[in-house]
């Protein structure tokens, strides 16, 4: 199986003029994964397009949206990523936490820094938490016995997202 895996599709809503007319062309991807030999393409939104002034809450939930019914309308050729901001409210947090939970999507893409802000701030905490709970297996965490941490600190996981926030989260 071939998997393509960054693409942006974005909700027609969104239409822009200077956007990239391929983030609203869902036959033209399937043409282009045909022609390729990909199977299926993974797709989110890291904010790099969005509508002009529209507030965060509303395009995490239109995104989110959007992504959970592609990915449910065509379940062997799209896999569809949460959208969220690591550097914002509860609410945001929620959404994200809906988006995994209820419409099942399978990951989160975001920034890595928005103006100058990076994941390590003390801002991205709550975001942060909330994915090293995801991450963790609760039995783990609750008996915090060394054998399970000891895992947990050498998985995979924990380096290439919570490396640089173990000092943080011992």
């Amino acid at each position: 199986m071939i998997i393509d895996c960054h693409a942006h599709l974005v909700p027609q809503s969104w239409f822009h003029p200077k956007s990239p007319r391929s983030i609203f062309d869902l036959d033209g991807l399937f043409k282009e994964q045909d022609e390729a030999g990909v199977d299926m393409t993974v797709f989110g939104n890291n904010w790099i397009r969005s509508p002009d002034g529209a507030d965060a809450l509303r395009v995490v939930k239109e995104f989110n949206e959007h992504a959970a019914e592609l990915t449910t309308k065509h379940p062997k050729r799209l896999i569809g990523l949460a959208c969220s901001v690591p550097f914002d409210n509860d609410q945001i947090l929620k959404e994200t936490e809906r988006a995994v939970k209820e419409y099942k999507l399978k990951g989160i893409m975001i920034n890595s820094s928005v103006d100058g802000e990076y994941l390590d701030s003390p801002r991205a905490t709550p975001f942060s938490n909330l994915l090293v709970i995801w991450m963790c297996p609760s039995s783990s965490i609750r008996r915090n016995s060394p054998s399970a941490m000891k895992r947990w600190r050498s998985s995979g996981c924990r380096r290439c997202w919570a490396g640089p926030l173990i000092p943080r989260f011992p």
